[in-house]
């Protein structure tokens, strides 16, 4: 067995079997590739948060307006608590950052989706008590 010239700590083996062989894959390394490749999944987490809240639906009809005003704040309630747990669970990820961002990105579209139809059934309720008020000055 033959050294290079620039040893450095460990001496370098020149045709060496391992080193000879090329793009040959040893025995255990295609186990090891599988390994890293599973650890490194496990790491990511988060990859495609998915919430227990749905998004809600657009009311059709005035009840069904004046029921989802009824119902947004505890559902509210219950997609922040979503988000605080998820965010929670995040720190037991390894890229703890990239798991919160997506957490709250997501959390914020699916909030903002229940604020937007909030919106639009206040309006339905607020043009529906126009229109009465309209009607009863009429008579």
């Amino acid at each position: 067995m033959r050294l290079n010239r620039r040893q450095g700590i460990v001496p370098q083996a020149k045709g060496h079997k391992a080193q000879a062989s090329g793009s040959r894959v040893q025995p255990g390394q295609g186990l090891l590739g599988v390994a890293l490749g599973l650890a490194v999944l496990a790491l990511v987490g988060c990859a495609g948060v998915r919430y227990d809240t749905q998004p809600p639906q657009k009311p059709a009809t005035l009840s069904e307006a004046r029921a989802y005003m009824a119902a947004v704040e505890p559902a509210l309630a219950r997609l922040d608590y979503e988000i605080n747990q998820k965010t929670r669970a995040c720190y037991d990820r390894f890229f703890v950052s990239s798991c919160v961002e997506d957490v709250r990105y997501e959390g914020a579209k699916l909030r903002r989706s229940y604020l937007e139809i909030k919106g639009e059934a206040s309006d339905m309720i607020r043009l529906d008590d126009y229109n009465r008020r309209q009607a009863s000055k009429v008579k």
